[in-house]
């Protein structure tokens, strides 16, 4: 391939990293949340303790929402993957 081409196509790897970077670490922040909580603990509203949870790292940003949800990412709970 022409050496400018090949440029180009490198230069594409690093698109979008930020944000798969921001989704990863959203997920996972939310995985240490739910294993941080104790057995009297009460979460009735699970939105809010998402939202809580990622305001605390500063990932709450309507514009770009995070892709996992508590109540379909189910592999937190079961399969043995977890924190």
């Amino acid at each position: 391939l022409d050496p400018a081409i090949v440029d180009r196509l490198r230069a594409t790897e690093t698109f979008d990293q930020g944000h798969a970077t921001s989704e990863y670490l959203a997920a996972a922040w939310l995985d240490q949340a739910w294993h941080r909580l104790f057995v009297d603990d009460d979460v009735d509203d699970v939105a809010a303790f998402e939202a809580a949870a990622l305001a605390d790292i500063g990932l709450d940003d309507p514009a770009v929402p995070t892709r996992y949800s508590s109540t379909y990412f189910a592999h937190v709970f079961s399969g043995g993957y977890s924190a």
